[in-house]
């Protein structure tokens, strides 16, 4: 008898000592890996029914933590991998992890090399996830139009190694890109999060979510179907939820929102395209989104936003590349969107993903005067964020006037 492939994906790694040792965040494709891998666990003696596993526990909770793995194989984030269930029986299960998001958290530091790089393995070909989504066109008629009355401000939250902004009308955000947490949050400090900025929302506001990448939405999980009603008008997504935390956080919205969840369609990369373009989908005149086309890789394929302010023009760009997120500048430049001062957020905390060697109208001070560069990330993080030669290249167009979330705290202005 064929057994069934568990297939899990790979959210998260990073090295946590200089010996070499990772720590890994799994999540499953779907509720029936996470179901296959229950019953193997339970099989294999792994766990046992009375540990809390079974019950509302999985219901609620799908990531499993590997602490302390030492593996020589190269894994790639955002990717799919067949689980080998049995590389686990070598592990201890730990009991006492505190994170919002385990439901099973395992210390691999016994395992020796050699079995750990069969933990994750190839898989078979798959079928595309459907998780229902509208197409582009449909933005238009779906989304208000929102202009303040008041004095407009951009606040960029200092929630650590994750994104969180808003706009705000007067002291009221309005329009909120991303809601996330760090992987490794304890409930408490997400609550203390959701406290001190989203719990400012008096009015119903738009939320978009850039990708589903934990660290742009986490803090929804932790948000109750009433909270989400009370707090947001509409949310406009994409429809790159690899992970079943993702489906399952998309699906609360649902609930919460009924009819007012935007999840939109990638559309299809041209073959010689270098990267995938950011597509607009929607402007206002005040407020424009873009979306990318379609890749693997959800960073590259997500949302941005771009704002122009009475004072300033806003980009919020997730985890895009630098050169996107350029195309983007260029493109309100000649809708003529684009207010001489310019704030950027930079893409992927900083990361190597920003990371061009191409020319670029951020270097093109005719275009706009690029004032200010805000990069949301959070302090000793295992990803080496923000990256060396980004920091050189960003440092070379906005000088001295760049702010480090984990440096300053929050970033607030007016625009």
């Amino acid at each position: 008898m064929e057994v069934a492939e568990i297939i899990v994906y790979l959210d998260d790694h990073s090295v946590v000592s200089e010996n070499g040792t990772w720590d890994l965040w799994l999540d499953f494709r779907t509720e029936h890996d996470l179901l296959l891998f229950i019953d193997a666990l339970t099989k294999s003696q792994v766990i046992k029914p009375h540990d809390g596993i079974w019950g509302k526990k999985s219901e609620i909770l799908s990531y499993v933590h590997l602490t302390g793995l030492y593996i020589k194989k190269r894994l790639i984030r955002g990717r799919y991998y067949a689980l080998n269930v049995g590389t686990l029986s070598y592990a201890r299960l730990d009991n006492e992890d505190e994170t919002d998001i385990s439901l099973l958290t395992f210390d691999c530091s016994q395992i020796n090399s050699e079995i750990a790089n069969y933990l994750l393995g190839e898989h078979l070909p798959l079928e595309p996830i459907d998780i229902g989504s509208v197409e582009l066109g449909a933005c238009r008629e779906m989304l208000p139009n929102y202009h303040p009355d008041g004095p407009m401000r951009l606040l960029v939250a200092d929630v650590g190694q994750a994104n969180m902004n808003f706009l705000l009308d007067g002291d009221s955000p309005f329009f909120v890109f991303d809601l996330g947490a760090p992987i490794n949050s304890s409930r408490c400090f997400i609550r203390q999060i959701i406290s001190n900025y989203i719990d400012r929302i008096t009015n119903p506001c738009t939320l978009v979510i850039s990708h589903w990448d934990v660290d742009h939405y986490q803090c929804l999980r932790q948000m109750s179907t009433s909270e989400i009603s009370q707090k947001f008008q509409q949310v406009v997504c994409t429809n790159q939820c690899k992970s079943l935390m993702s489906q399952r956080i998309l699906e609360k919205l649902r609930l919460s929102l009924p009819g007012r969840v935007f999840c939109f369609n990638t559309s299809n990369r041209p073959a010689h395209s270098p990267y995938p373009a950011l597509i607009p989908f929607y402007s206002d005149g005040f407020i424009s989104l873009y979306i990318g086309e379609h890749s693997s890789n959800i960073n590259i394929c997500g949302i941005n936003a771009f704002v122009c302010g009475n004072l300033f023009s806003v980009q919020f760009t997730g985890d895009c590349l630098l050169k996107q997120a350029d195309d983007v500048l260029q493109n309100e430049y000649l809708k003529r969107r684009l207010q001489t001062d310019h704030i950027l957020i930079v893409p992927h905390h900083g990361g190597k993903s920003s990371k061009v060697k191409v020319p670029l109208a951020y270097n093109t001070s005719s275009i706009a005067n690029c004032n200010t560069s805000i990069i949301s990330v959070g302090k000793h993080n295992g990803y080496g964020h923000p990256e060396h030669t980004v920091m050189s290249f960003i440092a070379g167009i906005f000088k001295h006037n760049i702010h480090l979330t984990s440096l300053y705290g929050d970033f607030t202005c007016n625009i």
